[in-house]
């Protein structure tokens, strides 16, 4: 038999078929003609189409980070392109870390220390990875924690009024809103944001004042305490005068 294949030469075959190779992507077609001691017969035609080999997937499509706490939540979408086989899961590097194989289209990666990280993932199929996605950045932030203690609380006296100072909280925990709550027994605690507070018209008697910082968010420090102090009775104008005679 002759076959020739686009037209071109043809090659001589003793049986019933022939193997083409290196053949590009794209529509072929192939004669074939019976050869004998008289000659060559008429020829037979066939069309068929080279498909384009299966490549890795293309990478994956809207990489985004969601942190919460020390975790992150890592979402993406499928690549345009599958290669021509279909994706059969996805590898998710942390950091440049070793990477994680996933099925779907998350992953929730837990324990990340407070500060930056970033994620870069990566489409499979059979062919083999694909290209990774570029790095997406995120950020974990610190957990907020009751402000410290204030510092130095004291107390003076001036007639009825006791004025309460202190320094303010070195450590706020992570929320700058701190506020101070002075409480003195039998007196209505106050707040402020400021590091002193006066109460007014305090019966006589010895007071020990306590202050303790606080934030919405962090809680309460622990409670520090003044020396103590005493308000003396406020002066009274005198009795009148008793036996009064005249002579």
């Amino acid at each position: 038999y002759l076959v020739s294949v686009d037209g071109g030469a043809a090659q001589p075959v003793a049986g019933l078929s022939l193997t083409v190779n290196s053949l590009a992507v794209g529509p072929h077609s192939v004669t074939v003609a019976a050869v004998n001691a008289v000659g060559t017969g008429g020829t037979g035609s066939a069309s068929f189409s080279i498909a384009a080999p299966d490549t890795v997937p293309g990478v994956p499509q809207n990489v985004a980070a969601v942190p919460s706490g020390t975790s992150a939540t890592i979402t993406w979408a499928a690549p345009a392109s599958d290669g021509g086989s279909a994706v059969t899961g996805y590898l998710v590097s942390v950091d440049g870390g070793a990477a994680q194989p996933v099925a779907g289209l998350s992953l929730t990666v837990n324990g990340l220390t407070p500060g930056s990280h970033s994620v870069t993932v990566a489409a499979v199929n059979a062919v083999g990875t694909g290209a990774a996605s570029g790095a997406v950045s995120f950020t974990i932030e610190a957990p907020v924690t009751a402000p410290s203690a204030p510092q130095n609380p004291s107390a003076t006296v001036v007639g009825q009024t006791i004025t309460v100072t202190w320094t303010a909280s070195a450590d706020d925990g992570g929320d700058p809103n701190v506020t101070y709550t002075v409480s003195i027994p039998s007196l209505t605690p106050d707040t402020t944001t400021g590091t002193s507070l006066a109460f007014a018209n305090v019966p006589a008697g010895t007071y020990v004042a306590s202050v303790r910082a606080s934030t919405p968010t962090g809680g309460q420090s622990e409670t520090v305490a003044a020396a103590s102090v005493t308000v003396a009775a406020p002066a009274a104008a005198p009795d009148a005068p008793t036996d009064v005679t005249a002579i």
